[in-house]
């Protein structure tokens, strides 16, 4: 799925200089109309569109294939370990109930493909996101981007803690789910 991974990482980085494109278009179409321009509104006002169509397009087609991705290695993950589940002796089931099997099936296979296609694109699309964020920012006001910038390893330090928290709710629901369908 290497392909269809890149595919969908490209239009990912594609994607988003016209989504961070957007907020500028309409600030400067507010401030034309303060200004009472209207050959640089209409101007700001067609870019606007013109960003926000390319960026819903290419959102589609990064929504799809993350999606098509995730659903390739759902099925790979459950075709595999069905065939290991199959290949068991006899006493795996006894200590095993059938409900707790189906759920590392069904529930655990999809949870793991979600976290991978989520890890890949919320990783890059944070990356992008914030380094265009803080270059336009630099760009506008040299101050302000590096106060935004300053800001930044605490956010990053506030994020990993809630991250190792919803690990850990997550294991627990997995686990509370499994024993749910025993």
């Amino acid at each position: 799925d290497y392909h269809w991974l890149c595919l969908g990482l490209l239009s990912l980085v594609v994607r988003l200089p016209f989504s961070l494109a957007a907020p500028h278009f309409m600030s400067t179409a507010i401030g034309s109309c303060i200004d009472k321009d209207t050959s640089r509104l209409r101007t700001s006002l067609e870019l606007f569109a013109a960003a926000g169509a390319l960026n819903a397009a290419l959102d589609f087609w990064n929504v799809f294939l993350f999606t098509f991705v995730q659903n390739r290695i759902i099925r790979r993950l459950r075709s595999k370990l069905f065939s290991k589940i199959l290949a068991q002796e006899i006493g795996y089931f006894d200590q095993n109930s059938s409900g707790n099997i189906s759920s590392r099936l069904t529930s655990d296979c999809t949870e793991i493909a979600s976290d991978l296609s989520w890890v890949f694109r919320n990783i890059t699309e944070a990356v992008v996101r914030v380094g265009g964020i803080a270059v336009y920012l630099c760009v506008q006001n040299v101050r302000l981007g590096l106060l935004a910038c300053a800001i930044i390893p605490f956010t990053a330090a506030a994020n990993r803690v809630y991250g190792e928290w919803m690990t850990k709710n997550a294991a627990a629901v997995q686990d509370s789910l499994a024993t749910a369908n025993h």
